[in-house]
């Protein structure tokens, strides 16, 4: 009767967390990694489709993004290529290597002992015109069909995130501040300036038009795209903050570290708190589930209730490498050992879904991206 009884919870709990994902079944997966390899599996069959190799491989040695369309995958490099790859078959299409603009020098502003780099750039794609930004402080428009530039908006400040769209606005964090550009003609339309005691870093994330920053030192920050503040949370004790580790969920925001915090969305009042680890470890990455959230750390997966209760683990054989990804009811991830991993929502079935991805296992935490449709 135990056994029955234990059973039939892990087989309730399993189902609620996939329950949303099962009318839209994804058939293909695309990521990259920090080596910066594109990867395109049919997801049904476990089959590669397409692979995109790494280039220039001395500079381009962190992770960077990439944003999929109705025909295209289109993807950042550090070293400032940006390149449009057929999302059936994986050809080239388009290429661009972002430099500095023409007129920078007219700026005066000195980027001398900065690196060109495209940090953790998507890049946008918005009405024929991609949008990114560099470490030289620009922000950038420009048409894919002409290669021209629509626009550049210069600043001082070496910039380390990618830009966001709400509406007719390119929003872009400065550090200290944030900035709102008109999308068409790259004219700064307004501007916040954060705490100077929190600067951010990381990206902004948009959600419902709406605006969520995490800053260096744990405050985490809700504004309208007009820059009034809805709500802030300064989190206690927290490490490897990031916002590429936020989940927001429709009641919460779950974001940290060694310890996971979840913030209750509307009034952002602490829910709760857990500690997920204590040295030696890192949080990669948290995913939803309808019964409350799954995490992955470099030496585990946890699955938490809507409590904060730990109520399933999966201990690895080998150390996780980047985000853990939910789709078709179950979760991907990839392992310091080149191998992508499936697993379903209770944690009792992991199997291989593929051998032999490139990685580089020498940088930061982020270190893999991946997209289902």
């Amino acid at each position: 009767m135990v056994r029955f009884s234990i059973l039939s919870l892990l087989i309730l709990s399993s189902l609620s967390c996939t329950k949303k994902e099962q009318d839209q079944a994804k058939k293909t997966l695309y990521l990259t990694t920090s080596a910066n390899d594109v990867y395109a599996f049919n997801l049904a069959d476990k089959k590669l489709l397409w692979h995109a190799e790494a280039f220039n491989k001395a500079e381009n040695d962190e992770v960077n993004f990439f944003t999929v369309d109705e025909k295209h995958l289109t993807k950042a490099y550090i070293d400032g290529s940006i390149i449009q790859y057929d999302k059936k078959t994986g050809k080239k299409v388009w290429e661009i290597k972002d430099t500095d603009g023409p007129d920078a020098k007219l700026y005066n502003f000195d980027f001398n002992e900065v690196a060109f780099r495209l940090f953790y750039q998507y890049p946008l794609v918005v009405n024929g015109n991609i949008i990114f930004a560099n470490s030289h402080g620009e922000i950038k428009s420009i048409s894919m069909a002409t290669k021209k530039v629509n626009w550049v908006y210069h600043n001082p400040n070496i910039i380390y995130s990618s830009p966001k769209v709400v509406k007719n606005l390119v929003l872009v964090s400065l550090n200290g501040s944030m900035i709102a550009i008109d999308i068409k003609t790259g004219k700064k339309v307004s501007s916040v300036n954060y705490d100077e005691n929190e600067p951010v870093t990381n990206e902004m994330v948009i959600d419902g038009g709406n605006i969520f920053t995490l800053s260096q030192n744990n405050l985490l920050s809700y504004f309208t795209p007009e820059y009034n503040s809805i709500w802030d949370y300064k989190a206690d004790n927290t490490s490897q903050s990031s916002t590429h580790n936020i989940l927001i969920t429709d009641d919460a925001v779950y974001f940290g570290g060694s310890t996971l915090f979840a913030v209750d969305k509307e009034k952002g009042e602490l829910l709760w708190k857990t500690e997920l680890y204590k040295d030696d470890n890192a949080l990669l990455s948290v995913s939803k589930c309808d019964d409350g959230v799954m995490v992955s750390t470099r030496k585990e997966l946890l699955k938490l209730d809507d409590d904060g209760k730990i109520i399933a683990r999966k201990k690895l054989a080998s150390e996780a490498y980047g985000i853990l990804y939910l789709a078709n009811n179950n979760y991907y991830y990839v392992c310091q050992n080149g191998v992508i991993y499936s697993i379903d929502a209770g944690l009792q079935h992991e199997a291989v879904f593929y051998k032999g991805i490139n990685i580089d296992p020498e940088h930061r935490v982020d270190n893999t991206y991946m997209f289902a449709e």
